[in-house]
């Protein structure tokens, strides 16, 4: 006599759910000023150096950042809240964003 039990209709059991891997940095985006987990949406200038708080950009790129991720990127001039301009006293040889 054999202990082992079966499945009635001998179908495996289902493996589990694997949830997918979140991305390694967060999206770039052009649709939103924030976002829920409080990022808000900012725009790299032609200042900005090859890296911006980590991530690798080029000028016009957006990227999502809290207010402590973009303080300092803010403050040299490398990016610029959504929808808005680098002061004049900032400027790169009269260019803007």
């Amino acid at each position: 006599m054999s202990s082992k039990t079966t499945n009635p209709d001998d179908t495996p059991p289902a493996a589990p759910a694997v949830a997918p891997l979140p991305p390694a940095e967060p999206e770039v985006t052009n649709a939103v000023s924030h976002s829920d987990d409080g990022r808000r949406a900012y725009e790299v200038t032609d200042r900005a150096p090859p890296k911006v708080a980590g991530r690798r950009v080029k000028a016009k790129d957006e990227l999502l950042l809290t207010e402590e991720e973009a303080r300092a990127e803010i403050l040299a001039g490398a990016i610029v809240p959504k929808g808005k301009k680098l002061p004049k006293p900032m400027q790169k040889r009269g260019k803007t964003v």
